[in-house]
């Protein structure tokens, strides 16, 4: 009777009030069109707001009927627009009251008249029908619903709504366990907010990829993840987002065992103000359901039954909130006029119910502590079991890695071995090779200057010979021995000798008389051509022979090079020549 009460002061209150403004355009037929306009869209947002006070009353088809009184004002406008947007907007309300059946229901309505005009709009349902489907755990239909809003979001280029979808895709395969996919599309998602600096996204993003890398234990990058997540959401201020991180960070610590670290970020959860309905309740409930687990892992099972009896009503709000919803489904799904006998019916059940749980909670407590217990014991050993076998594992593939790297190294020096014995084979011969070279250089050189002295002997031998004869012969035999005798002495001074000897003392002394004409640029070409001979270290005698002089020239020549290099008597001309640099 309540419920027809209120539905008929409801109607009651539109019917007075579409009679006054009646009366009022009569009285005023003349007024401008746009101020009728203005109060039939005033009586639509009447229905609309009528509609939400029965929802929140949780009168749901009271409710219901408002809504069709609001969407007809927009069907007889026959503006398709507005009715699209009339049918986005209650499913949107019917979902925040976790009315799925119902929210769907609107959301294809309005999809069907986006679909005819295609646009970014169209993405949008897209995605809230997938995000009914999630709700529902109904992973394959959201899936797809969250592939059709990727391909319209990037067909009419909104990055923003795209970063979205990449996200709600990752989530999906996150919950299917298909970590891989679920990874490359998080990081999608976080590229393109870091390019928007949405950080709103940004937020939720680093939240959901903590959350797998808890799934991959890597506990470390998780944690960087979530702190990245809480630092955004502390400095833009929704505190039930904060409330939901802490919850995030006793998943992570949890799963690390710190089950101290756990309590404290639960704990944290349950210290901001939620008061509301809906996702609040959701977000205290897992915060106990958090510390209850952990109290439990530390054995302290007084405080563990303490949040387990905060989590049980918590979650009977839940389970009563959900009995609404289905009867109301149930209704408006079947369309049936007898809808208090069966609002009635399951009322009755759900009270039934609930008796039967009060009941059954002492013995249900008991043999859950019990039960725990027994699975504390069973899980140590398990997990004692597993972590022996992880290490066993570990160390075998360890030992094969060593094994294959020590291989891997031995070939390695075996190779850098056999090249380093064939390179200094090479260098050897190169040097066998060099110094052969430079032994018949040398060789060559000392059988040159030889030939000049031996040259210049026999000659000087005949010439002395010749002069002996000169002394017993008559005039025309003297002119005769004169000639020859200018003749040898012109072979003893011959320059092509010099330049034999040169060309032989170059290829052991590779531009020796180049540097020191450098060094020394006053030198005489007879003086470099002593300098050559000293430098192979001939003796003033051979020289002398070399250059048909006496050995005082020489020893003058000496002195003269001394001088201009500025060297006393006691420092040795070999040695000083050959420390010049070829």
């Amino acid at each position: 009777m309540l419920k027809f009460s209120l539905l008929l002061l409801c109607l009651l209150k539109v019917s007075c009030f579409t009679s006054f403004c009646n009366d009022i355009s009569i009285e005023k037929q003349n007024q401008k069109q746009d101020t009728i306009e203005f109060r039939d869209t005033f009586s639509s947002n009447a229905h609309y707001q009528c509609a939400v006070k029965n929802l929140q009353k949780n009168l749901f088809i009271d409710a219901e009927k408002c809504f069709e009184q609001y969407v007809d004002f927009y069907l007889k406008q026959g503006e398709e627009n507005d009715v699209l947007n009339a049918y986005f907007r209650i499913g949107d309300l019917y979902r925040s009251k976790l009315l799925y059946s119902a929210s769907l229901s609107y959301f294809l309505k309005a999809l069907n008249i986006s679909l005819k005009e295609e646009n970014d709009f169209t993405g949008i349902l897209y995605s809230y029908i997938g995000n009914i489907y999630y709700d529902q755990y109904n992973l394959d239909e959201a899936l797809k619903n969250y592939y059709l809003s990727k391909a319209v979001f990037q067909k009419y280029h909104n990055e923003k709504r795209l970063a979205s979808s990449y996200n709600n895709i990752g989530e999906i395969y996150r919950f299917k366990k298909e970590y891989k996919p679920a990874f490359e599309n998080y990081q999608k998602a976080i590229e393109l907010n870091l390019k928007l600096n949405n950080e709103a996204s940004l937020a939720v993003n680093y939240n959901n990829l903590g959350l797998l890398y808890i799934e991959f234990r890597d506990f470390e990058t998780a944690f960087q993840h979530l702190d990245k997540s809480r630092q955004i959401l502390v400095k833009l201020g929704p505190i039930s987002k904060q409330a939901s991180i802490n919850n995030s960070f006793g998943e992570l610590f949890f799963s690390k065992n710190d089950y101290l670290a756990a309590v404290k970020h639960y704990t944290k959860t349950l210290e901001y103000s939620l008061k509301g309905q809906g996702d609040d309740i959701i977000i205290r409930r897992d915060a106990y359901n958090g510390l209850h687990k952990s109290y439990s892992k530390l054995l302290l099972f007084k405080e563990a039954y303490k949040n387990y009896c905060e989590y049980y009503s918590l979650a009977q709000q839940v389970i009563n909130t959900e009995s609404q919803r289905q009867i109301f489904e149930i209704q408006l799904k079947n369309n049936i006029d007898n809808y208090d006998k069966e609002i009635l019916y399951l009322k009755r059940n759900a009270e039934i119910e609930k008796e039967k749980k009060r009941n059954n909670t002492i013995f249900f407590l008991l043999f859950i502590g019990l039960l725990v217990l027994l699975l504390y014991a069973l899980m140590l050993r398990f997990k004692t079991y597993k972590q022996k076998t992880q290490i066993r594992l570990q160390k075998s593939e360890l030992d094969e890695l060593e094994l294959s790297h020590a291989k891997a190294l031995n070939n390695q020096l075996r190779l850098e071995n056999i090249q380093f014995e064939a390179n200094r084979k090479l260098d050897e011969l190169t040097k066998i090779n060099l110094e052969e070279k430079l032994d018949h250089k040398k060789r060559e050189l000392s059988a040159s200057a030889l030939h000049l002295i031996n040259k210049n002997e026999i000659l000087n031998r005949i010439k002395s010979t010749l002069n002996d004869i000169e002394l017993n012969k008559d005039k025309q035999a003297q002119t005769i021995l004169n000639k020859i005798t200018k003749e040898i002495e012109g072979c003893v001074n011959f320059d092509s000798d010099w330049d034999a000897f040169k060309l032989h003392f170059e290829e052991v002394h590779n531009n020796y008389f180049s540097n020191l004409i450098l060094k020394y640029p006053d030198l005489t070409t007879d003086e470099l051509k002593l300098c050559g001979y000293l430098r192979i270290n001939l003796t003033s005698k051979e020289i002398a022979q070399i250059l048909n002089i006496t050995q005082a020239a020489i020893n003058k020549r000496r002195n003269r090079l001394r001088k201009k290099f500025m060297i006393n008597q006691d420092v040795d001309l070999h040695h000083f020549l050959s420390n010049i640099s070829s």
